[in-house]
């Protein structure tokens, strides 16, 4: 009677959370309508949505989020946003200044079973974490920022600790990431990771998006201006 006491409850929590979300969802999306018709473009349309997503609610001025933060050391950022429009699901990045550069955005990763693979394959996922950052550099608004995304051994140093898997995966990117993903695919997740939603819709809804950007086509798409607002404006944000 106990267990089935428990899942009983578990199955409410579940169940109502995914409802508070949905509805969470249905009054975004009815927000986001109302301002698709202002629009003239999916940027303007997308750059919205992100607004909307995220738990962190801060817009400064675009030459403001684009200037420079005045740090003096590393800031840890952390939010969520609603992933695909229904679940709440983190973001975490740090801001860290450089005598290089003038700041790099940092995101670090840790495999729960790289046990289970050896040091050429992590080697690999590196290299490729590498290429992932070239195309968040690509059109970086200014020289002061650049990117670095890492593999680290350590669970405790990591913004997320996930599963590595040998076969093709598409996550959700906080959970299992796959060896076999190319560059512009991590690249994708890792816009995940730095709190930026997919942009073809919904888990249930899939929607029209601008195939030029990273976050509607992880093979052929690039960051847009408005990615790089939203993930810099938190450097200026409490």
């Amino acid at each position: 009677m106990g267990k089935k006491l428990s899942f009983l409850l578990v199955s409410f929590f579940i169940i109502f959370s995914f409802s508070k979300s949905f509805a969470v969802d249905n009054h975004i999306t009815e927000a986001l309508k109302a301002l698709a018709e202002k629009c003239r473009d999916y940027d303007c349309v997308y750059y919205q949505q992100n607004i909307l997503r995220d738990t962190k609610i801060c817009q400064p001025k675009k030459e403001v989020a684009f200037g420079d933060p005045l740090l003096s050391r590393t800031k840890k950022i952390t939010g969520h946003i609603l992933y695909e429009g229904v679940w709440p699901a983190k973001y975490s990045y740090s801001v860290t200044p450089s005598k290089v550069h003038g700041y790099e955005i940092v995101v670090k990763v840790h495999f729960k079973n790289q046990n289970l693979f050896g040091a050429q394959v992590l080697g690999e996922i590196q290299t490729n974490l590498n290429l992932a950052a070239e195309i968040w550099r690509e059109k970086v608004p200014n020289d002061l920022f650049q990117f670095k995304f890492l593999v680290v051994k350590n669970a405790k140093e990591a913004d997320f600790s996930v599963r590595l898997t040998g076969k093709i995966s598409r996550g959700p990117y906080y959970s299992e990431w796959s060896n076999l993903w190319q560059p512009a695919m991590y690249a994708h997740e890792i816009g995940h990771m730095m709190g930026l939603d997919d942009e073809y819709g919904t888990v249930l809804i899939h929607d029209r998006c601008n195939e030029r950007s990273l976050m509607c086509d992880d093979t052929e798409g690039r960051p847009r201006e408005y990615h790089y607002y939203q993930i810099l404006k938190r450097t200026h944000c409490n």
